[in-house]
């Protein structure tokens, strides 16, 4: 085995008669925190090992990845997956790839050796000749690749390395690729979905707006999470550093999702934690306003409720009256309030509501906006900076499929200044080794102590197979299955006519009991208590076969 080579020197390199040769301008592929160096016996085979130092046997090239002091806090990391190409008389051969996290590098393009093709967020497509260097510091020699977005299979994290990557090595592991948005574009079908989902094989489920079942691959994550949480990380970075990387990992997947900022993103465990948490955190005098819609699950009424009995604070409430809100009484309920909280999809009937408009409107009139998005999150593109609202709380468990305890919370930057958590821990302050107790500067603030890193990785997961789907995908056939239901539906429709969401509400004599019948004939669905409904939530898993199921047992 040929010693590892200076760290002046690492960075790609070709083998000639039997001798590892530098490139001619060296440098280091960065991935995450961590450094690539060159190792291994080029004669035979060669070596990948990564932090936890397992070693796999790849051919004739070989790197290491070796530990660095992380980038600081809230910094977004790329990570890749390395696919190492050996060039043989002009054609390429791709050896085994090395995984870390959610990046993929996939066959070179025709004219390895020559120029490669580097995707990479934004899709732009860098061409590297034989010798140069990428912006991400990659070069490009003898050997050449192509990098683009892979499936996050929430199975290997930056912190383990590509070890993890190989836990299961018979599984495989499907790719897709970025549009110029930025957008996955579309590379599983909703009948791969269905396949993937153990739940439909026991009932017709139609009722995502309370949770949606996982599939498979969601549960693979969380359980490979937990095994290597508590049974690598404690011999390998810890399992602090473990959780840390988890962490910082989620919310920069979250954030890309709702097109956020990382640092602007909290985790919580639910969508009713996250308006709690603003709730707490916000200063209230005797007379303060907040407004609210009567469409509100409890979450976004609970809150308020107890705040008037606690502060003397006064709530108003603004009807949504055939799927909207009348903008002037809207614009009357916000004058002088302190806040408006309300939700962009509404969880009784699925009408949704112009975010962007209301924000205005209230941030007009000197209010702040809470917004609870977590039946839009998973059947809708969100993005967050469109909206404008100064918080948005959604949750993992619904429409992206993920397990329960999978909270997400948006703060604003400057929103978040203002604010002071009912609840202070470590995790919350900028520098917890000072002796001072300053927050961060921004929604991370919220996060008090440590949590369990195993949801989130279902969380990841969920969110990789809802933009492997595509949003596209996802709304074109939820409208249509919606609206086939509303047509059988008839009279008894109670959910706007026109498509709206993939809530649907209708009416019946008995909910309650009417929900119990469609139970007991293989049908899952649920009543609306405060409308006195019962409600169906299709999404894109969901067939035709299952919406005349439900209209036929009806």
């Amino acid at each position: 085995m040929l010693d590892e080579l200076d760290e002046d020197a690492a960075g790609r390199v070709r083998v000639e008669e039997g001798h590892v040769v530098a490139p001619r301008a060296p440098a280091r592929f960065l991935v995450d925190e961590s450094q690539v160096h060159v190792t291994g016996d080029v004669e035979r085979d060669v070596d990948i090992a990564g932090p936890d130092g397992e070693v796999v046997d790849t051919g004739p090239l070989a790197v290491e990845v070796s530990r660095e002091r992380p980038l600081g806090v809230g910094q977004r990391f790329e990570q890749f997956e390395v696919s190492v190409a050996h060039v043989q008389e002009g054609d390429a051969e791709v050896l085994e790839p090395f995984l870390v996290d959610d990046w993929r590098v996939e066959q070179p393009c025709e004219t390895v050796g020559e120029a490669i093709e580097v995707v990479g967020r934004d899709a732009g497509v860098v061409e590297l000749h034989a010798g140069s260097r990428s912006p991400g510091g990659l070069i490009a020699r003898d050997h050449a690749v192509r990098v683009r977005r892979s499936v996050r299979t929430g199975v290997v994290q930056s912190r383990s390395g590509p070890a993890s990557s190989r836990a299961d090595p018979g599984r495989r592991r499907p790719t897709a690729t970025f549009n110029r948005r930025g957008a996955l574009s579309p590379t599983m079908t909703p009948e791969d979905l269905r396949a993937a989902m153990p739940a439909l094989e026991r009932a017709v489920y139609l009722n995502t707006g309370a949770g949606g079942p996982s599939p498979r691959r969601v549960v693979e994550a969380t359980e490979a999470a937990v095994r290597y949480h508590e049974y690598e990380a404690p011999a390998d970075e810890g399992t602090y550093e473990a959780l840390f990387d988890a962490l910082t990992e989620t919310r920069g997947i979250v954030a890309d999702h709702v097109g956020a900022a990382p640092e602007s993103i909290a985790l919580t465990q639910s969508t009713t934690d996250g308006i709690g948490r603003i709730a707490a955190a916000m200063e209230w005098e005797p007379g303060d306003v907040v407004v609210r819609t009567d469409q509100e699950h409890i979450a976004g009424i609970l809150p308020w409720k107890r705040l008037r009995e606690t502060h003397g604070i006064e709530v108003r409430v603004v009807d949504v009256e055939n799927g909207t809100v009348d903008r002037d009484e809207w614009k009357a309920a916000v004058d002088g309030a302190t806040l408006a909280a309300f939700s962009s999809l509404c969880w009784t009937d699925g009408c949704r509501l112009p975010v962007a408009e209301l924000t205005d409107i209230a941030h007009d009139a000197g209010a702040r906006v809470l917004v609870d998005a977590v039946q839009s999150v998973g059947q809708r593109p969100v993005d967050v900076s469109d909206w404008g609202a100064d918080a948005v709380a959604a949750a993992g468990h619904k429409w992206l499929l993920a397990p329960t305890g999978t909270g997400v919370l948006h703060v604003d930057a400057e929103f978040a200044r203002t604010l002071e958590p009912a609840q202070v821990g470590y995790m919350g302050l900028a520098d917890p080794e000072s002796d001072t107790t300053e927050l961060t500067p921004d929604a991370r603030r919220f996060e008090v102590g440590s949590v369990s890193p195993v949801p989130y990785a279902g969380l990841r997961e969920g969110i990789a197979t809802i933009e492997e789907v595509g949003y596209g995908t996802i709304t074109d056939r939820i409208e249509r299955l919606t609206d086939r239901l509303k047509a059988g539906l008839g009279d008894r429709l109670v959910s706007p006519r026109e498509y709206e969401s993939g809530l649907v509400a209708f009416e019946a004599e008995d909910p309650e009991a009417t929900v119990e019948r469609l139970a007991d004939a293989g049908i899952v669905v649920r009543d609306i208590p405060p409308m006195g409904t019962v409600r169906a939530s299709v999404h894109v898993f969901n067939t035709a076969d299952d919406v005349d199921a439900l209209l036929d047992a009806l």
